[in-house]
């Protein structure tokens, strides 16, 4: 396999990364925009946990797209298979743009902007691991830590652009509907600019005698989809403002079923078929499998924080002044979420890039081990939080989070696209973000159901001493989930990272040249 490219490399990288930051940026903006849509869709208190359906169906089509998209590029190519996913995802962005304009039933504009968001995340989440894949084709396995590093860097910044950007766009100008009118011109851009860039950067390839496994493929994406719905349905709308009373929809444990079904069926469906969609066999590599479990606690610690740092702001922070509205916390709650979340996010991002060369001396586990205690050390700070805690005590801990991820999400990545063979490239970097966002998945709904849960034993327990709080039930619910989000860094995030220390233990200790 050889490759003819007339631009740099680097500069290629950062030609398919516009992209990746769009969509990655689609993922958290929701964020931001979805108490508005609760409002502007006169959605009742019935409806207003079908608001979390943006989210949840954002992200587990983000996720089942990737399951056939690096085998997609494998086959047939990058830059077709990565031209593809831009245009579809440009024509979701139209879509989203469209709800509830005339000719619309407002009845049908949440469902309208639910399909929508689908079309727009089976475009943006196969991106990535086609973006990965080429990283492995231009560059060789010594220095692909910091390409990968990058495009890890552009995916994770894109999601504290995304709450920090969305809360910009609603401030300035009250329409959530620009967002993603600006994504169309953002997006024909970077497909001019790709298709000559990917188009010197083509693989070389002979007639391949490979095919897609379409029954893998329908099983995984079916085992990814049923299990991000059941784990996700309705928590996202909660987020956004503050811990809502929830009972478990009647589907979760059926969808639940169907996953582990569909994902049984998977694994006996690519041991036994010649084509699989994935060769299981890389999982016998310590370094593989090893890497790959790491990434499933990252997401599991780094949804953590992206889900109660918003809560923690709206309930206790920005609730803070006696004379604040409601749509006053709502609005200041989506402006200051971006910025306190860029303590973590944006460190994780900058060093990503800078921790290439230190993996290429010092290998894949020393700088996993480090980050990760580094993490957990960080949220272990953030675990202090009080109700009195205010945005600029907020950082720290959270820098020092974003420090130790960023140390771990390059090493953890090359390792897996590194143990791949060539053919398979594509398939590997998939798996990097697919395991993340299964982890983040799992987090997020235990964190969220004992969240929950936990705010309310607290309520009751601080009503009880009715003499401290002078029966005030806004500082008593400010109290308990205050409480609630402090232990739930300790006891989540800080948990994960250290049991991801085992898995980081089987990598190897040196890069292969």
């Amino acid at each position: 396999m050889t490759i003819t490219r007339s631009l740099s490399p680097n500069r290629i990288i950062a030609l398919v990364c516009i992209a990746i930051f769009i969509g990655a940026m689609d993922l958290t903006v929701a964020s931001a925009f979805l108490p508005q849509v609760v409002v502007d869709f006169e959605l009742s208190t019935q409806q207003f946990a079908l608001a979390g359906w943006v989210v949840t169906m954002y992200l587990a089509a983000y996720a089942v797209s990737m399951t056939f998209a690096g085998r997609l590029s494998d086959l047939y190519g990058r830059r077709p298979a990565y031209l593809v996913c831009l245009i579809i995802f440009i024509a979701g962005s139209i879509l989203v743009a469209l709800t509830r304009t005339p000719g619309l039933q407002p009845s049908f504009a949440l469902e309208w902007l639910v399909i929508s968001r689908v079309i727009q995340a089976l475009g943006a989440g196969a991106m990535v691991p086609v973006s990965m894949a080429l990283v492995g084709d231009l560059f060789p396995p010594d220095r692909r830590a910091t390409p990968l590093g990058i495009v890890a860097a552009v995916d994770t910044a894109g999601w504290v652009v995304g709450h920090l950007y969305g809360g910009i766009m609603i401030r300035l100008f009250g329409d959530w509907r620009l967002i993603f009118w600006l994504n169309v011109p953002i997006g024909l851009l970077a497909f001019a600019l790709c298709w000559r860039a990917l188009r010197d950067a083509q693989r070389v390839q002979e007639k391949r005698a490979g095919r897609l496994d379409l029954i893998g493929a329908g099983l995984i994406g079916l085992a990814l989809a049923a299990f991000n719905i059941a784990v996700g349905s309705g928590a996202e709308a909660g987020t956004t403002s503050q811990f809502v009373e929830q009972t478990t929809p009647a589907y979760q444990g059926p969808l639940l079923i169907v996953a582990i079904v569909a994902f049984v069926g998977f694994i006996i469906r690519e041991l036994h078929t010649k084509q699989p969609l994935l060769d299981l066999r890389l999982f016998k590599q310590r370094t593989f499998s090893g890497a790959a479990l790491v990434n499933l606690c990252v997401g599991f610690a780094l949804i953590v924080a992206l889900g109660v740092v918003p809560l923690f702001i709206n309930a206790v922070v920005a609730s803070n002044s006696p004379h604040a509205t409601a749509a006053q916390i709502l609005s200041d709650g989506a402006w200051y979420t971006g910025w306190v979340l860029s303590a973590l996010t944006v460190t994780m991002a900058i060093m990503s890039v800078f921790i290439g060369r230190i993996v290429n001396r010092f290998g894949y586990r020393a700088p996993t081990l480090i980050g990760l205690l580094i993490a957990a050390l960080g949220f272990f700070i953030t675990g202090q939080w009080t109700v009195d805690t205010t945005y600029g005590q907020m950082v720290p801990g959270l820098m020092v989070a974003g420090l130790g991820f960023g140390m771990v999400l390059a090493p953890i990545a090359t390792a897996v696209v590194n143990s791949a063979p060539d053919e398979e490239r594509g398939v590997a970097s998939a798996l990097v973000i697919i395991l993340r966002l299964v982890g983040m998945s799992l987090g997020g709904s235990i964190a969220l159901s004992w969240g929950t849960q936990r705010v309310q034993a607290l309520s009751a327990e601080f009503a009880a001493g009715q003499s401290q709080f002078a029966m005030n039930t806004l500082e008593i619910f400010r109290h308990a989930t205050a409480q609630a989000v402090a232990e739930s860094f300790v006891l989540f995030a800080v948990l994960a990272c250290l049991i991801a220390l085992a898995p980081a233990l089987l990598m190897r200790q040196r890069v292969n040249s």
